[in-house]
């Protein structure tokens, strides 16, 4: 019989401390404030500001502003957060030569879609990654210009290129949070949209990030790279290629997924080990670098308010940031396409909204990249499959 282990009871990396690096790091700010740190302090607040995107006028539902204190207290304590994290291709005009030199296509698209559950107590982070190929009825989306984007079957990234057409971030922003919220039921609190083009940057300022694969991918037709077996320090084109890559191992959306959880471990791994939080020109080059590929929600576009939040979770044990996907099947009438595995899906976003442990037999990815399966009492063994791809479904909901 597996051992049983409790779901926290992983070892920690390093200080606690790292986990208010992390959210800050995600949403673009930074934490090193004092006298000494003042100006960095100040530039960054600045860089926040300047990021924030509104969406209010396209319908989507966005929180009141809440108003930051200035002891950086959390602004939103004694509620869970739902925070959506989405990659996107390249900005209209932006240089995107490194994610794919032969592609001179501006159209905005998305690539990766995340939902960032924080819970109530600020004990646990659950990213839960929503499959960008996957089947779904797509909501009517109001644009930037008026226009609007009608209800239809289609691919769950193509909310966003319907919202964005060609350089409509908001509308592409708007229309995934709206695509989000009705499919999954939960209320989303704020957004972060991470450009891929300037992902590198972000590699670039922790000096390279280390992964280890199990078996070589290559990758002769597209980007024609291999990507070699055992630990290896990747640069900053080689880590955003693998981020993005999916004609390697079985080419599928679900293997991207879990290529990309495991980076993002990774990066922060990386982070730990140069010592980032006591070095502020490193920290200050990574929350440069970060900024400059992020856009924020107003929600999350001050610098206390954000500040607040991540010193929340300082106390947080790192064992309990967790990445998972949405449960999903494979399309019967495409093997490239995937529907919502209909009661694990609901499920799953059942317990988040009531900030709950996720469901039994979840199977989840730790920061070290190592797998554990939920068990019913909250806690989890070592061990499980991630996909669930292998079962086949059709658009009514059945599994056969």
């Amino acid at each position: 019989m597996p051992k049983m282990t409790p779901a926290h009871s992983a070892k920690p990396i390093g200080s606690r401390q790292w986990l208010s690096w992390l959210l800050a790091s995600v949403m673009g700010i930074g934490l090193a404030v004092g006298a000494s740190g003042l100006v960095l302090y100040n530039d960054l607040a600045n860089q926040v500001a300047s990021s924030v995107l509104s969406t209010s006028n396209l319908g989507s539902t966005e929180p009141d502003e809440v108003d930051p204190s200035e002891s950086f207290n959390d602004s939103f304590e004694g509620r869970s957060l739902n925070i959506l994290l989405m990659g996107i291709d390249a900005r209209v005009g932006q240089d995107d030569s490194i994610i794919n030199p032969e592609d001179d296509d501006e159209t905005m698209r998305s690539d990766t879609t995340l939902v960032m559950h924080i819970a109530a107590d600020r004990q646990s982070v659950t990213v839960v990654s929503i499959p960008r190929d996957m089947w779904i009825q797509l909501p009517e989306c109001v644009r930037s210009d008026g226009s609007i984007s009608y209800s239809q079957w289609g691919q769950f990234n193509w909310a966003f290129s319907y919202g964005a057409l060609t350089d409509d971030l908001a509308g592409g922003v708007a229309c995934t949070e709206d695509t989000v919220e009705e499919l999954t039921g939960i209320s989303i609190d704020g957004f972060a949209v991470i450009d891929f083009s300037a992902f590198a940057s972000m590699v670039d300022a922790l000096g390279g990030v280390e992964i280890c694969l199990e078996e070589e991918l290559v990758d002769d037709h597209y980007l024609g790279m291999t990507f070699e077996e055992g630990c290896q320090v990747m640069d900053p084109i080689t880590a955003t290629q693998y981020a993005r890559v999916r004609h390697v191992g079985d080419g599928s959306d679900m293997g991207r997924i879990q290529r990309q959880q495991g980076l993002l471990g990774a990066m922060v791994m990386q982070a730990m080990n140069a010592n980032m939080l006591t070095d502020m020109s490193k920290l200050y080059a990574f929350m440069t670098a970060t900024l400059r590929a992020t856009t924020l929600s107003p929600s999350l576009g001050n610098i206390r308010t954000d500040m607040g939040l991540a010193n929340s979770l300082k106390n947080m044990d790192p064992a309990d940031f967790r990445f998972t996907t949405m449960p999903v099947v494979t399309a019967d009438f495409d093997a490239n396409r995937l529907l919502p595995k209909e009661l694990a899906n609901q499920e799953l976003w059942d317990a988040l909204m009531a900030d709950e442990p996720m469901p039994e037999g979840t199977v989840y990815m730790d920061l070290e990249g190592e797998y554990f399966t939920m068990l019913a009492d909250g806690t989890a063994e070592p061990g499980g499959n991630p996909r669930t791809d292998d079962e086949i479904g059709s658009l009514n909901g059945g599994v056969y």
